[in-house]
């Protein structure tokens, strides 16, 4: 939540759906990395927009959180958060 609303001042609130949280596998050759995939909305607006990734190490289940990205940029109807 404080991710997001660091993002841009003006978000004031941070809702995530957690009916749409996706485990991912991917990575290169020689590493294989997983990930979760958060989406939500902000400020309560029905067609507001965001996704977050953050990488987890699938033997001991630590999160990383410095590995925090943006995944869908902040947007309200497709339009993007100014």
């Amino acid at each position: 939540i404080d991710f997001v609303k660091s993002l841009n001042p003006k978000v004031e609130s941070v809702q995530i759906d957690w009916n749409d949280v996706r485990w991912g596998k991917g990575g290169g050759m020689f590493e294989t990395t997983y990930t979760i995939s958060l989406y939500g909305t902000f400020n309560n607006i029905e067609n507001s927009g965001w996704g977050v990734f953050v990488f987890y190490d699938d033997k001991d289940g630590s999160i990383d959180m410095n590995s925090l990205s943006l995944g869908s940029q902040l947007s309200i109807g497709g339009e993007l958060l100014e």
